[in-house]
């Protein structure tokens, strides 16, 4: 493509699946438009990739001295979900099959997730605090991580954003007197987990020890210990025990229909360890307790895969991130 569009936008052949054409052509069909030229595209049906970098979005057109002004670029972000539906319509050769693009819900999730990280800064209330996303040493999940920098860049360019795993958080993060967490010199306002959930990422006591430190620190925590244990296989084969549920639910039928969604967790170690730690809890219920100061429902997040296939895992190919069809 001219102008620099290729260092930015890839075009990838993928196929003659209407529904590759269906999500892009319109796009391209609008691309072509605003600059005036002819895309270069093979006859063969492609999908450009929806890892878009940001920078394409500007008004200018990075690594070119004069570059055209092009209002699809200013406006392109803030309407990619409505351009996404209009092209996926415009692309589609069964004009019936259009009809149920309307039973596809909005899904804003990374606009509202970020927004929240945002959130979580001001209520921080230090304008020079970052917020910290904790990633692993090698990062395959690297583009839906950049995806939440550009949003909150975009959404709040006072908010600075830094990278480091938890070894580098264990070499050069301290807490100030005040509990402040220190990484590098930068005061960090919110921590954002996209590692640190499972025991592999804990090379050693140092990463352990990092852990420690931001926990300690009166830094706001994304997802707090809570909501990361909550994923734990313990804590789930706790909530599986008679009599549980009935604490958090009321009705009967949806008491028994949660539990028909659980599997079999047994634990190998019998000890009194459990029952102390619930007990430490219940006596004083108040020392450990948080308010919730901003909730709200912004998107989903779907995977599916084939029933056919007993794995699921969107990064080994056998899922897919997809989007749900209502219906009444």
């Amino acid at each position: 493509m001219e102008w620099g569009l290729s260092d930015t936008v890839q075009a990838l052949c993928c196929g003659t699946t209407a529904s590759n054409t269906g999500r892009i052509s319109g796009a391209c069909v609008l691309l072509k438009q605003m600059l005036g030229k002819d895309l270069l595209y093979l006859l063969y049906r492609h999908h450009i990739y929806e890892l878009v970098l940001r920078g394409v979005f500007e008004a200018r057109i990075p690594h070119v001295t004069s570059s055209p002004d092009i209002p699809l670029f200013k406006n392109f972000k803030k309407n990619w979900c409505s351009l996404y539906h209009s092209s996926f319509k415009n692309g589609i050769e069964n004009p019936e099959c259009c009809a149920g693009l309307e039973d596809l819900p909005d899904n804003n999730a990374l606009q509202g997730l970020c927004q929240g990280l945002i959130d979580a800064w001001k209520i921080y209330g230090k304008l020079e605090a970052v917020i910290l996303f904790v990633v692993e040493d090698i990062t395959y999940n690297i583009c839906d991580q950049r995806f939440h920098e550009f949003e909150i860049r975009n959404l709040n360019p006072e908010v600075k954003v830094i990278r480091r795993s938890l070894t580098q958080i264990a070499d050069k993060g301290s807490l100030s007197s005040e509990n402040e967490l220190i990484v590098d010199g930068y005061m960090v306002a919110v921590i954002y987990f996209r590692a640190g959930y499972e025991p592999g990422h804990y090379h050693g006591n140092k990463e352990w020890d990092a852990r420690l430190l931001m926990e300690r620190s009166l830094a706001i925590k994304c997802p707090s210990i809570h909501y990361h244990l909550a994923g734990t296989k313990k804590i789930q084969q706790a909530l599986a025990k008679p009599g549980c549920l009935e604490k958090f639910l009321i009705d009967e039928k949806h008491i028994n229909d949660v539990k028909q969604i659980f599997t079999g967790l047994y634990a190998l170690d019998f000890n009194k360890l459990g029952d102390q730690a619930i007990q430490m809890a219940l006596n004083d219920p108040e020392r450990d307790s948080q308010k919730i100061l901003v909730n709200r429902q912004v998107g989903h997040m779907l995977r599916t895969k084939l029933s056919t296939s007993n794995e699921g895992g969107v990064a080994a190919g056998a899922g897919a991130l997809d989007s749900p069809y209502l219906v009444e």
